[in-house]
């Protein structure tokens, strides 16, 4: 008996031993098969700026990982953008719980999850070397998408933005902006604005998706679709007309600056200008003031007042019929105009800059009338007078 009992305590050592070497080879094994280059990236803002935090093996809690912007002086809830060599899983509780994803190589937005990440484990060498994709989101938000995958050029999908991304360093362009679609759930569609009206760019995320329109400020990409064919480039850029001015409903519109990216104004109503893009024959853009009635919630180029517009020019461009709206909204309202003085010879063709025709403090409707009565003093006065007179004559007849 007591041989048989003590049979039987051997061979549960020999299994415990066996499991516990098992479990040590593996360990080893997996240690020996994560890469020397392995690591990852946190950064504090988007767009893989901010302060950097870069680990190399798993992190159960990021609490135990000290950063100098972190709201608690760790890199917990710290990352709003990712760079990854090689496969990482990063989630959104300790001990690698809730809501994880997969990050392989950079995630410009980690979207609404951005805050949020509270540990993170290597998983794998990198995907992209074997099959060539390009992830930049969770897999669950798309199809994989590979290296030729090309967006819309010169499309603008306009309006339904419920998030913007100004960025401030070059490198971002509209890989960036789909990135930061991918990686939000929200987001069902995304129109990235080619520097011009900002230095680096901007990125609108949008949902629903909306209309498309064309237009050479913008490449756009809707979530999930198949390649566009890749255009190479852009359409042809039309003459300038930097110099002109309009009357508007809102006093003088003066053409300050003319590029192929960008086209900028100033009116004469509360320090009003235009950023904005022209393509055939309408210019779409934003209007920003000092002031206005509605404060809109988020600030643009500087100021809280702003909104949408778009202005339909004519064949020769001595008018343009439009629209304009507060902050986000659809613009509704009419903003009309036509043209009251032309460029200075040579403004009209080519790029360039202008300084405003006029910077006097004196309304704009004042002022238009002092030019239009110099304009009546040029012509012949004397049928001008003969009416007056004229005129006179009846009501003094008439009084009798």
């Amino acid at each position: 008996m007591n041989r048989f009992r003590n049979f039987a305590v051997m061979l549960v050592a020999v299994a415990v031993l066996t499991a516990g070497g098992g479990a040590a080879l593996f360990a080893k094994s997996r240690d020996a098969a994560r890469s020397v280059d392995a690591s990852l990236t946190l950064y504090s803002g988007e767009g893989m700026q901010g302060e950097a935090v870069t680990v190399k093996k798993d992190i159960a809690n990021f609490q135990s990982v000290q950063t100098r912007q972190g709201f608690d002086g760790t890199a917990n809830d710290f990352a709003f953008s990712l760079r990854s060599i090689g496969r990482w899983q990063v989630c959104m509780d300790a001990g690698y719980r809730t809501d994880c994803l997969t990050v392989d190589g950079e995630m410009a937005s980690l979207g609404e999850r951005g805050g949020s990440i509270s540990s993170a484990r290597y998983i794998g060498p990198s995907l992209k070397k074997q099959a060539g994709t390009t992830p930049s989101g969770p897999a669950s938000d798309g199809p994989a998408q590979t290296a030729d995958w090309q967006p819309m050029y010169n499309v603008d999908l306009f309006g339904n933005d419920y998030r913007t991304i100004t960025y401030d360093r070059p490198g971002q362009d509209w890989r960036s902006c789909k990135a930061a679609c991918d990686g939000d759930r929200q987001c069902r569609a995304w129109t990235f604005v080619q520097p011009g009206r900002t230095d680096h760019g901007e990125c609108f995320l949008k949902s629903p998706v909306p209309e498309a329109a064309e237009s050479d400020c913008c490449i756009s990409g809707i979530k999930g679709a198949a390649s566009s064919k890749a255009r190479t480039t852009s359409a042809p850029v039309t003459p300038s007309f930097v110099g002109h001015v309009y009357d508007t409903n809102f006093n003088d519109l003066t053409i300050t600056s003319w590029t192929a990216a960008a086209v900028t104004g100033r009116y004469e109503y509360y320090g009003g200008r235009i950023e904005a893009t022209f393509s055939g024959d309408t210019l779409t853009g934003y209007w920003l003031q000092e002031t206005s009635p509605l404060t809109c919630g988020t600030a643009r180029s500087g100021t809280q007042h702003w909104g949408r517009f778009t202005f339909v020019f004519n064949a020769d461009r001595s008018a343009f019929t439009g629209k304009w709206g507060d902050c986000d909204d659809a613009p509704s309202q009419p903003w009309e105009g036509s043209l009251i003085r032309k460029a200075a010879a040579g403004g009209d063709v080519g790029s360039g800059s202008a300084t405003p025709a006029s910077q006097s403090a004196v309304p704009g409707v004042v002022r238009r009338i002092g030019d239009r009565a110099g304009d009546a003093a040029e012509r012949s006065v004397g049928d001008e007078v003969e009416r007056r007179v004229d005129k006179a004559l009846g009501k003094l007849l008439g009084s009798d």
